[in-house]
């Protein structure tokens, strides 16, 4: 029935056991026929509904029937950071044990294992770093490769990595688990008569209705029906919090904002609505505020892109509002820019949001758009190796010694141009030389940095500028994120505190005073805070600091060198290195041009924002409706382009 939904979930009671809570879930009954199917084939297909316990309980069946024995582990990858560490906080509370014990996760600069951990929980990255060091996974009996329906490129890569080392260790298993893939075209992509033996496994669910309701006539504004609709359910149906699905973190902090301020004038007789972002912008605290537990006065509205449409399963939610859209990263491997494109979501999608609500209960989903829309939409998404940068893919390709990208068994082959574009610019980064080998040092240092191939060359030319501390502290805060925090109540103080950062270089040394002013303060959180700053980004980034500064004394690199204001200019001329493509011209509309003759416009929030400077560099790049918006900007003299280009023909 297209309105209803298969899935089940369960909320830990406190006075519910919890192995009893275990039985309970649906994957409890094919416990026997998993682990048979696991020892006896070399790869397991397992399609089961988000919430039917597949992530949690399939490593733990493994952990009690020995595929920890001497001295191997159960890694299970998540495509998120926040779903790698909430999930194993969880196992290990069903394991009566510390996170970082028998059960612990690895991610982006936090790490939390031991000699004693048997499960591990990872982003795919992650393992994708481990095979680096363990090129045959040497360490692990079990490879689960969950979410793999969310075709990432990460997973993509994954899954052509995976079958490269079965063939070489028919002792590893390899469990490929999904809510929506199409598993037939997985299991052909794997199996090999006499060489790799596969098997498909389905977990069926509890089914619980899910309201499907739909728009008469599409909206002209999705971001005001979204809150209309809010409004509405808040006023006119039963207790139950809310999932709101829409594109970008502009669209969520506005709804965010518009929430608090109309939750002042909510009624006595109504539940007070507690408004949430959740994207992946956020620090992971950030993030994990959406698994709260508030009274029943309170009823939680969540703000969310995609991120929530599998991976992330959030207790409680019995609306869930869809506008129907969602953002992606579209690569150009002519002009090298990467935008973010608003574009409709696939029937797969749709399902999988739907399938948010009505975990524990009848659910509604309010859908924002005609019946007649969602009966155009593609049946699946495309996967993102399609249209993504593959300068990462072809950098980790070339680590692990594959000459020929073309001989690597990818699920589905990347387009050539974009192979092409990746290996131009390795080139003329230093990461690979004439032959397409990786460099000694900077190709096989800039592939242990975990950090953009740009940003690591950045640091690793750091030591020619004499700016080594700096630069550490800049990688840091840009990979960290926007260091403002922008209060709508209190918009005029906190752009009087800011302009007390700001350097006239632009955004990245701004960053980098922001920053190593919070160092000196020693982190005061109060300082942050007085001064409209975002502590957890500043957080975050002293983090990211502390975790690269290792690799840079493994390459013996100093990061005790550094610079005057006088020579601030040294700092630009470095991160240059990596961002050569990344600049523009100033036009005379006071819109700039990049090299490839792209018109883009500076961020408002860029603190190089009605600046007329001739010659600019930028890291990130967003777009917005029609226009292509830049940020990270730092202004630039013509003359080391016109020396840099030339060097380059």
């Amino acid at each position: 029935m297209e309105d209803e939904f298969a899935i089940q979930s369960f909320k830990p009671a406190l006075s519910t056991n919890l192995a009893f809570q275990k039985k309970l879930l649906p994957i409890f009954k094919y416990r026997e026929p998993l682990l048979y199917a696991i020892e006896t084939f070399q790869v397991t297909l397992l399609h089961g509904h988000t919430g039917c316990g597949k992530t949690t309980q399939l490593p733990q069946y493994l952990y009690e029937t020995g595929w920890t024995k001497e001295g191997k582990i159960i890694g299970c990858t998540q495509p998120r950071r926040l779903v790698a560490r909430s999930v194993a906080t969880r196992v290990s509370e069903e394991l009566n044990t510390e996170v970082g014990k028998a059960c612990g996760y690895k991610i982006q600069f936090e790490h939390n294992v031991s000699d004693e951990t048997k499960i591990e929980y990872m982003t795919d990255g992650s393992l994708l770093k481990e095979i680096l060091t363990d090129p045959l996974l040497q360490r692990f009996s079990v490879i689960m490769i969950d979410e793999v329906h969310e075709r990432t490129v990460n997973i993509d890569l994954l899954l052509g990595i995976l079958k490269r080392i079965l063939l070489k260790r028919p002792d590893l298993r390899v469990i490929l688990a999904s809510a929506s893939a199409n598993i037939q075209s997985l299991n052909d992509f794997f199996y090999e008569r006499g060489k790799i033996d596969t098997k498909i496994i389905s977990i069926e669910g509890k089914l619980f209705p899910v309201d499907v309701m739909y728009l008469e006539n599409p909206t002209e504004n999705y971001v005001n029906m979204a809150i209309e609709t809010v409004l509405n359910i808040n006023s006119s149906y039963p207790s139950g919090d809310i999932l709101v699905f829409l594109t970008d973190r502009r669209e969520i902090d506005d709804c965010v904002k518009r929430i608090e301020a109309l939750s002042i004038t909510t009624p006595e007789d109504l539940p007070m609505l507690v408004p949430l972002p959740l994207y992946s912008g956020l620090t992971l605290d950030e993030q994990l505020r959406v698994f709260d537990i508030y009274e029943k006065r309170f009823r939680k509205v969540i703000f969310s892109t995609n991120i929530a449409e599998a991976s992330v399963t959030i207790d409680g939610i019995v609306y869930v509002v869809d506008c129907g859209l969602c953002k992606l990263r579209i690569f150009n491997p002519y002009s090298r820019i990467t935008k973010l494109i608003r574009v409709p979501i696939s029937k797969s999608n749709a399902v999988q949001r739907t399938g948010r609500a009505g975990r524990t209960n009848p659910g509604k989903c309010f859908r924002l758009f005609p019946k007649n829309v969602y009966d155009s939409l593609k049946d699946e998404s495309d996967a993102e190796i399609s249209h993504a940068d593959m300068l990462p893919v072809v950098l980790f390709l070339k680590a692990i010694g594959l000459r020929n990208i073309y001989q690597f068994p990818f699920y589905i082959p990347p387009p050539t141009i974009h192979i092409i574009a990746a290996l131009e610019d390795l080139y003329f980064l230093g990461a690979i030389d004439d032959h397409s080998s990786l460099t000694d040092p900077i190709g096989f240092q800039m592939v242990e940095l975990p950090l953009d191939a740009r940003l690591s060359k950045a640091l690793l030319s750091s030591a020619s500028y004499d700016c080594t501390n700096a630069m550490l502290n800049i990688v840091s805060v840009v990979m960290a994120g926007d260091v403002f925090y922008r209060p709508s109540s209190n918009h005029h103080e906190a752009t009087a505190c800011h302009a007390t950062f700001i350097t006239e270089e632009g955004d990245i040394l701004t960053g980098l005073n922001v920053l190593e002013s919070f160092l000196n303060r020693k982190k005061d959180m109060k300082w942050c805070k007085t001064n409209f700053l975002n502590y957890n980004t500043l957080s975050h980034a002293s983090e990211i600091r502390k975790h690269i500064l290792p690799y840079l004394q493994r390459f013996r690199i100093s990061s005790e060198k550094r610079l005057t204001d006088a020579d601030s200019s040294k700092m630009i001329e470095c991160i240059l290195q990596g961002f050569f493509r990344n600049v523009a011209h100033l036009q005379d509309d006071g819109s700039y041009k990049t090299i490839s003759g792209s018109p883009v416009w500076v961020d408002q929030k860029s603190t190089m924002n009605n600046k007329s400077i001739p010659w600019i560099m930028f890291t990130s790049m967003v777009q917005y409706e029609d226009r292509t918006f830049i940020n990270g900007i730092s202004k630039i003299e013509s003359k080391w382009l016109e020396h840099f280009y030339n060097r380059r023909k």
